[in-house]
């Protein structure tokens, strides 16, 4: 599956998203399936690439110009990424998401203590969902069995690399969250 995003290219015109039909897009791309996947909104501070994550093809889907950033691998029997909640998806890419010191971090603590911080919210599920309440979403979500949910600020910047790779859940209101992995991020926090 291909991922295609606007960073670096507009602002992704609410008035021209919303008028986007997945149904369309396949039949005029011959894709098996279009999944829309927004509107969407980092909570990250800054993005780098490299590789095939910064130089992806750039194609227009109804006046919008995007990019392909990312592919994602699934198997048929996993189900598609986002129709998954609490499930981890390698998504093939190469990013350093930084987040500044003094930024709120939100992040997801699995039952055996992986953390997974957001890296994207989501008006998928909630089109009213602000950044505004992120410090609560905690509240709001359905978690499994002994996962938890945190909001913390950062005392310093803090980095996570996919060096080629990156581990993304998806909570139930369609935000995202990469995995913090040993050796490539750093997660001080207050």
């Amino acid at each position: 599956m291909e991922v295609y995003n606007t960073i670096d290219l507009n602002d992704c015109p609410a008035d021209l998203w919303s008028a986007l039909d997945g149904e369309a897009l396949s039949a005029l791309y011959g894709a098996t399936d279009v999944k829309m996947n927004g509107p969407r909104f980092w909570v990250i501070n800054e993005v780098s690439s490299d590789g095939d994550t910064a130089t992806g093809k750039t194609v227009e889907f109804g006046g919008i110009e995007m990019v392909q950033r990312a592919v994602i691998e699934t198997k048929l029997w996993e189900g598609a990424v986002g129709s998954r909640f609490y499930t981890e998806n390698e998504v093939q890419r190469t990013t350093t998401y930084t987040y500044h010191a003094g930024s709120m971090v939100y992040e997801l603590t699995s039952p055996v203590g992986e953390i997974f911080r957001m890296q994207s919210y989501a008006q998928i599920v909630d089109p009213s969902l602000t950044i505004s309440d992120l410090d609560t979403l905690g509240d709001r979500l359905s978690l499994p069995t002994g996962w938890t949910f945190s909001a913390k600020i950062l005392t310093q910047e803090s980095k996570l690399v996919a060096d080629g790779v990156a581990y993304v859940i998806n909570d139930d209101l369609g935000n995202s969250y990469q995995k913090v992995t040993g050796g490539f991020a750093v997660s001080p926090i207050q």
